[in-house]
């Protein structure tokens, strides 16, 4: 897993990578632009027109230097220096005077007056302030980002948005950027969803820093990648039974909301439990599923002693429901996973909250969390929140979204790569829950299950969104790919015997 980093800890290893490699500052910025530049070619064509825009410090260094590898690739490059202060950084002085050897078009902006209108179908590379900025906009950088933001040219910004802060809550101008290449890590800002007004699509890689040197940095925040879930799978045995991996009893599912315990009930068959059954809140004429595996056991009570339990999936909030959960807090053997209505629950009993076992998995979506942890102004508020939370209940809390996070009772904070807006559909959430409820059952630890589950789980959504497009994507399609997810991952593993 790959440690988010602060941008006070990313300065530290630019300046240690300077100083171990050993490699100048000006050939570190010549490495990252490169890197820039042809993850840019990889996207737009060597006909469209390309301004790059440029501040004076370090960022505007990296923007100079991109502009001249894009003018050597092929581009038709014009260049404008906002000068924000005089006469600019060492490096970036340096690569005005290698890019002024190409002669490129240029536009010196020391007032807002100097703006010139932007060329249709030109795509800006926005490099006016790198991701250390720490205070709001004014003066000449906020009247360009606005006239920038006004122009409806596509924006590509270097390493983050101008004008959006890397660790905090942004306030004020930034640009609206369509996309943007992060250097070296994921910054945290874009992992949270108050960045969608500043950038639309984000990708990173790695620059060359020193190698090891962030395995000597403390991180509390990390960002999970496939490679991760290929190392998370139970294994399967030759001589395994189905006992062996598990029974996965799903709570929920009154009338009219039957398929979402049938959903999360099937995703853990699919995703390896050895049996699934169903303890309907209300049982009825109407409770057949879909799928003959799934069992409904007349009197599940004796399976709260052996069997992981995911309860809330179309549970419900009356009497019944709540009876049925305080069963489940008290004298199921294992910590449960709890989703949806028997967050609902929680939310509204307070006195239940109380009786949650520590080692539970909570999955809310952002407005259950609100419910069960209190309104938060702003996305970096609310991931503190929900790490408070998990240290204080002493368990694993996932918060769905995109890049959902999994906060771990250590107070660390996951956050997923995989999953697509097409996931936003109704039963996705049940799907996650019997996925993690599956890796609890076949023996991963409550923190690894979530972590895996929600990977897997955006995995399968990647791969159905693929196949079918995001708009009109199902929850069943995402329970038809998750073993064709997992036998990918296990053909690229180098250990056999996974999952």
């Amino acid at each position: 897993m790959l440690k988010v980093l602060n941008q006070d800890q990313v300065r530290w290893m630019d300046q240690e990578t300077i100083k171990r490699e050993p490699i100048s500052s000006i050939d570190l910025m010549e490495r990252a632009s490169r890197v820039f530049s042809g993850w840019f070619q990889k996207i737009y064509p060597n006909s469209q027109p390309v301004y790059v825009l440029a501040g004076t410090g370090n960022n505007g260094g990296d923007g100079l230097a991109v502009a001249r590898h894009l003018i050597q690739a092929g581009y038709p490059v014009s260049v404008g220096i906002v000068w924000f202060q005089a006469p600019g950084s060492d490096d970036f002085r340096l690569n005005l005077e290698r890019l002024e050897r190409l002669h490129p078009p240029l536009v010196h902006m020391h007032q807002p007056d100097d703006w010139r209108a932007i060329e249709p179908g030109t795509i800006v590379v926005d490099a006016l302030f790198g991701s250390g900025l720490n205070r709001p906009l004014q003066g000449l950088a906020e009247a360009v980002v606005q006239r920038l933001n006004s122009s409806g040219a596509e924006v590509v910004s270097i390493d983050l948005p101008s004008g959006l802060f890397a660790d905090a809550h942004t306030k004020g101008t930034a640009v609206r950027a369509s996309r943007c290449l992060s250097f070296a890590a994921p910054k945290k800002a874009l992992l949270l969803p108050d960045s969608q007004a500043f950038c639309q699509a984000w990708d990173w890689l790695p620059i060359g820093w020193f190698p090891g040197l962030s395995d000597t940095l403390p991180a509390g925040d990390f960002w999970v990648e496939t490679a991760d879930l290929a190392a998370s799978f139970p294994q399967r045995q030759r001589f395994g039974h189905k006992n062996l991996y598990g029974h996965v009893l799903v709570a929920g599912g009154r009338t009219g909301m039957r398929g979402a315990a049938w959903l999360a009930a099937e995703a853990a068959l699919r995703a390896g439990a050895g049996l699934a059954s169903c303890w309907l809140t209300n049982p009825g004429a109407d409770h057949c599923p879909r799928t003959p595996e799934i069992m409904h056991p007349s009197d599940p009570s004796g399976l709260l002693s052996s069997a992981v339990v995911a309860a809330g999936p179309g549970m419900g909030k009356d009497h019944d429901a709540k009876k049925q959960l305080v069963l489940i807090l008290t004298t199921s053997a294992l910590p449960p996973i709890l989703d949806a209505d028997a967050l609902n629950l929680l939310a509204a009993q307070p006195d239940l909250l109380k009786k949650l076992p520590p080692g539970s998995i909570l999955t809310p979506h952002p407005g259950e969390f609100q419910r069960l942890f209190g309104a938060t102004a702003h996305g970096f508020d609310r991931l503190e929140r929900l790490r408070a939370a998990a240290v204080q209940l002493r368990s694993t809390i996932v918060l769905k979204g995109a890049h959902s996070v999994t906060a771990t009772p250590e107070g660390h904070c996951y956050f997923n790569s995989s999953g697509n807006p097409g996931m936003a559909t109704a039963g996705s959430g049940d799907v996650l829950t019997g996925v993690i409820a599956a890796l609890r059952a076949q023996g991963l630890p409550a923190e690894k299950a979530a972590i895996a589950g929600v990977c897997w789980h955006g995995l399968a959504g990647d791969r159905a969104a693929l196949a079918r497009g995001q708009a009109g994507l199902l929850a069943s399609d995402l329970i038809r790919e998750l073993p064709v997810v997992r036998n990918l991952l296990r053909a690229t593993s180098p250990n056999p015997q996974l999952g």
